[in-house]
């Protein structure tokens, strides 16, 4: 007979942070895709979690949730924080539920510790206990994931950092000492390596997160070589042993144009004539540089126009001001805060060339989401942009506002230039979302699921972490 096939290696990916801010860019649009096709890599169970302050413990999603959360994207689905409403119930009547329910399981368990530190009888106590979880929000009780079980493993996939009610240093240990094992991909260190980019608060919590992370987890995944050796370097400078950190380039295929629905062009948007940025308004993406740069090409080049793509982010008035009074707002300078999938898609097929003039980032998708629509790039030289460009992008030096300008005029001003440097694209193939999907499950099975003692294999290697196939 032959040996039974063996069962699927289960994984609770957390997606807290993605399914209640509601959007889908940068590290919640990675979420998104990657859960999505987990889900149909065979040899893995996966399960979407989220956390339940209620139950101090992850529960699964309802269905109209994991609905909305793989669903056709949307820059903002909601107001960043904003939890849904309880179905059924008006927004009043929803908060006065939500603050009785919180009184009374107050009050129960207060009721419940005097009768157990009075040592009252089994029943008693049982039947208040009971009571209690009465009073729990009936979707978080009814999805209750309970105890992970040993073998299982938590992936934590998401900006987990910002779930500053979860004790995760407990959360870590009770874990480990179930079996259950704890996977991480970090994005990079940005937080750490420059904190006057993000707010004080946001620093220490991922200063603290990542700690926990380098020290409790048993698989450490990082988004390009930069990263991992970011990583590296950050562990050995704190006296951290955190296991070698594994590479998984990210994919680019979320706004294909075989996925999104057609769309026109925004009225004013010329095709073949603007300039596109992609990424949140905030201080490392280095727009105030592309804004200065436009504005001497704009001199040199009339027609030519800029499309800023991205909600406005954090620390960064000076910049969101600019974008928003800019004398050439609204003719040639166009910003979309909430551009979904579609948009971005068509926009991506009309650009005359893509820029990316982040002062760092830990891989770059706008980089090879360009690619994929055979829209040439010039970049930042900085951080991982060179790796996920590799000689396909021009390259720039952030703060070189001349150099941005000689780059992005070669384009405008030669189109044998940039039809080179797109014919040069026709032979690309990106890695695609269900490519990332595949290498993090092989290490998922690699790591957790595979005897103790069997190689693991890999391609594509070389830099500080492996990359598998």
């Amino acid at each position: 007979m032959p040996a039974p096939a063996p069962r699927p290696l289960l994984v609770h990916v957390d997606v807290s942070d993605t399914l209640s801010s509601g959007w889908r860019a940068g590290i919640q649009r990675v979420v998104v895709q990657l859960v999505d096709h987990l889900r149909r890599v065979d040899g893995l169970e996966v399960v979407p979690v989220a956390w339940s302050r209620d139950l101090q413990g992850h529960r699964r999603l309802r269905p109209d949730e994991l609905d909305d959360l793989l669903g056709p994207a949307t820059a903002a689905r909601r107001r960043p924080g904003a939890a849904p409403t309880p179905t059924g119930l008006r927004p009043v009547a929803a908060t006065a539920v939500a603050q009785v329910r919180r009184a009374l399981r107050f009050a129960l368990r207060v009721a419940v510790l005097v009768l157990v530190v009075a040592r009252v009888k089994d029943p008693v106590r049982d039947a208040l206990r009971w009571l209690s979880l009465r009073t729990i929000h009936r979707d978080h009780r009814e999805l209750a994931v309970g105890e992970l079980p040993a073998g299982s493993v938590l992936l934590e996939l998401d900006t987990v950092w910002n779930q500053t009610w979860v004790d995760r240093d407990r959360l870590y240990r009770q874990l480990r000492d179930r079996g259950v094992h704890v996977a991480v991909l970090v994005y990079d260190l940005l937080p750490l390596e420059h904190p006057e980019w993000f707010e004080r608060s946001l620093v220490e919590v991922f200063d603290t997160t990542l700690t926990l992370q380098a020290r409790h987890a048993e698989l450490v995944m990082a988004i390009s070589e930069a990263t991992a050796a970011s990583f590296v370097d950050w562990s050995r400078r704190r006296g951290l042993e955190p296991p070698e950190p594994v590479v998984i380039p990210l994919g680019a295929d979320a706004t294909s144009p075989r996925t999104a629905r057609p769309v026109a062009l925004p009225p004013g948007v010329l095709p073949g004539r603007y300039v596109l940025v992609v990424g949140t308004v905030e201080p490392r993406k280095n727009h105030a540089v592309l804004i200065d740069a436009f504005e001497r090409l704009a001199e040199r080049a009339p027609g030519v126009q800029l499309v800023v793509v991205g909600r406005a982010g954090w620390e960064n008035d000076a910049v969101v001001r600019r974008l928003e009074t800019h004398p050439l707002a609204g003719t040639r300078l166009h910003w979309f805060r909430d551009a979904d999938d579609a948009l971005l898609s068509r926009l991506y097929d009309e650009a005359l060339v893509v820029a990316v003039p982040s002062a760092t980032e830990g891989f770059g998708l706008p980089v090879i989401e360009a690619f994929l629509h055979g829209i040439p790039v010039v970049a930042s030289d900085r951080g991982a942009l060179p790796e996920a460009g590799g000689g396909l992008a021009e390259y720039v030096a952030p703060d070189d506002v001349a150099g941005w300008v000689d780059a992005l005029a070669r384009h405008v001003e030669d189109p044998r230039h940039n039809r080179a440097r797109r014919d040069a694209l026709r032979a690309y193939r990106p890695p695609t979302w269900s490519d990332a999907a595949h290498r993090v499950a092989s290490v998922l099975r690699a790591e957790f699921a595979a005897p103790r003692g069997t190689p693991k294999t890999a391609s594509g290697g070389g830099g500080t972490g492996e990359v598998f196939s």
